[in-house]
């Protein structure tokens, strides 16, 4: 029989960062109960601290269920909410008090409830390669880079896998075969987490950071949240594969969905690989218990979540993430600290948003790629009294892809000023080439200019003038160097309206009209 070993409660295994930067790991207790005293997780990826985050907050909603008690509009929801950010810190007795009573549950190996695992005696078999999420890898698909090598891949410490187990679970993708080949079984897709495209806003302190990102009402169905269980709390876990469930109404069931049936292997002290199944999955369409991630619209009129893409700055998804339009529909969590900032339950300051995820490949079967980014902008441009700057800073950055879009168009016709065969060119890489460097060159500058934004003070048509200013500044001094680098053929030109100085113009006169 497998003893019991390796109690995630108490043992150290989540690595966070203390207030005089230096990185310590602390057991799920501690961490909860000290949360205010840590700035944030920090361990190996992004990816990983989103999915450590999740646990804790299913956690700590599983551990204060009063919360939520007696929740029927959103003023009783803010109010509580205002109550637990008031006190500056978790419940300890209530933190405590949960996990002693499931304290059986928490065990990384267990005869009967290993945390976050099924005891599955079949399933897809993986090295301890695989489990290491930067970035896994099966023996006939590489990752493509490495920070562990050699023996180190072979076999894993109990914290790092712990940590990895439950990255897997949020993020895998669709490689694993079902047991019985051609049995009908549905495929779940890729983890939930690997489904959406992650959100949240940071605070000053770990505590604050997870209670942000913790509503306690549905912002996106304007309804109350249901009751729920979480994973490790029922008698008997569940092993059936690949299972269609209903959609959850708690957040504590969603934040602990187990997209993946896993048991972990190991060898004296060391963890060496698992077995892995299909586990619980629910249809992505309309799936508003989701409150960290946008929407979009498809065509046949339901949202889906929208997922991070790997080549745009996250403040060029400025409308999905804080403007609601017809095709967009905001995360929960913006709705959420919008309403905060409007009441002043939050600090005036800037907040920082979030953005974070893995990418794939291949239909989801391959992972190819970490996302990160992050927004500083002042919290009462998320307030429903910054709705028009978000109206302008939107409709100024519509006009910068314009201007964007017209930098691509110069520098194809400036190619084609040097007299190149057009049909030797390939013109749609060279234009999106250019504008992903315009975007580069943009990007700081927009993020200064965002963040030094305060309403309370600031003209809306001053602030808007002075990023366009700049952005045209900047795009002008591209052009020109360009246009200062170019051939003494492109000088001339093949005639009068197809030089090098005639396109240039012509740039400029478009920036202009499009910013008049």
């Amino acid at each position: 029989m497998i003893e019991k070993e390796f109690n995630l409660i108490r043992e150290k295994w989540i690595p966070v960062m203390k207030e005089d930067g230096t990185i310590e790991e602390v057991g799920l207790e501690d961490v909860l109960v000290h949360a205010h005293e840590y700035l944030r997780i920090s361990s190996e990826l992004p990816t990983l601290d989103y999915a450590l985050m999740r646990l804790l907050m299913a956690t700590a909603y599983a551990a204060n269920r009063g919360w939520l008690d007696g929740i029927d509009d959103v003023g009783s929801a803010t109010s509580s909410w205002k109550q637990v950010m008031d006190a500056g810190r978790f419940d300890e007795s209530a933190i405590r008090g949960y996990l002693d009573r499931y304290e059986d549950r928490f065990y990384l190996f267990h005869p009967t409830r290993p945390f976050y695992q099924a005891p599955i005696d079949k399933g897809t078999e993986y090295s301890a390669a695989k489990l290491i999420g930067t970035l896994s890898e099966s023996s006939n698909k590489p990752r493509f880079f490495q920070m562990v090598s050699g023996v180190a891949k072979e076999s894993i410490s109990y914290p790092e896998a712990a940590r990895w187990l439950l990255h897997v679970i949020a993020y895998d993708d669709t490689s694993a075969k079902p047991t019985v080949p051609k049995s009908g079984l549905p495929s779940p897709g890729a983890g939930w987490v690997g489904k959406i495209g992650p959100v949240y806003f940071a605070g000053d302190n770990l505590f604050q950071t997870l209670l942000l990102n913790m509503p306690f009402y549905n912002m996106i169905l304007n309804e109350p949240f249901t009751d729920g269980v979480a994973t490790w709390e029922p008698e008997v876990a569940n092993v059936t594969e690949r299972r269609e469930i209903p959609l959850p109404g708690s957040p504590i069931e969603l934040l602990t969905i187990q997209s993946r049936r896993i048991l972990l292997k190991r060898n004296g002290e060391r963890v060496t690989g698992f077995l892995l199944l299909g586990g619980d999955f629910f249809q992505k369409e309309n799936a508003f218990i989701e409150q960290m991630t946008a929407w979009h619209r498809t065509k046949e009129g339901g949202w889906v979540p929208s997922r991070h893409d790997p080549a745009r700055f996250i403040w060029r998804d400025f409308n999905p993430l804080l403007l609601e339009r017809d095709e967009d529909n905001n995360p929960g969590v913006v709705k959420w600290v919008s309403r905060l900032a409007s009441r002043g339950i939050i600090a005036k300051g800037n907040v920082r948003l979030t953005t974070t995820a893995v990418t794939y490949g291949d239909k989801d079967f391959v992972a190819t790629g970490v996302v990160n980014d992050a927004l500083s902008l002042n919290s009462q441009i998320l307030s429903d009294l910054g709705r028009n700057w978000r109206v302008r800073i939107s409709d100024s950055l519509d006009s910068t892809d314009q201007c964007v879009m017209a930098f691509g168009r110069f520098v194809q016709n400036l190619a084609v000023a040097e007299g190149e065969d057009e049909k030797s060119l390939d013109l749609p890489k060279l234009r999106s080439v250019a504008m992903e460097q315009a975007y580069f060159r943009l990007d700081k500058p927009f993020r200064v200019w965002l963040s030094a934004i305060d309403p309370d003070s600031d003209s809306e048509d001053d602030r808007i003038a002075e990023w366009e200013r700049q952005m045209r500044s900047l795009l002008f001094s591209m052009a020109d160097d360009m246009v200062n680098g170019c051939s003494i053929k492109a000088i001339t030109g093949r005639d009068m309206e197809r030089n090098a100085f005639s396109r240039l113009q012509f740039f400029k006169n478009t920036v202009n009209k499009i910013l008049r």
